[in-house]
């Protein structure tokens, strides 16, 4: 994905609000753990976004960084309907 080099960022996802059952994941930046994530109903019947931000040692001299949704054995990652690196608004 491509980030802002010089400035702090966050990655905005949005995820199905119904997904349950195991669905318990790390979002990986450059193979970074920068979050994890579990999806357990948490807006039944609609989409919700949430945020991550990167730590900007990950982005700083960069314009692009790999972005990777990860799953521990046994477990299933949420299905990930829009996922963007937004500018931070505040840090």
């Amino acid at each position: 994905m491509k980030v802002l080099s010089d400035k702090p960022v966050e990655i905005l996802c949005m995820y199905w609000g119904s997904d349950a059952g195991g669905r318990n994941f790390k979002i990986l930046v450059d193979g970074k753990v920068i979050a994890k994530q579990t999806l357990e109903n948490n807006k039944p019947n609609e989409f919700f976004e949430q945020r991550y931000p990167v730590p900007i040692e990950l982005t700083q001299g960069k314009e692009k960084v790999t972005v990777r949704f990860a799953t521990e054995p046994g477990d299933t990652a949420g299905g990930v309907f829009e996922s963007v690196v937004i500018a931070a608004l505040y840090r």
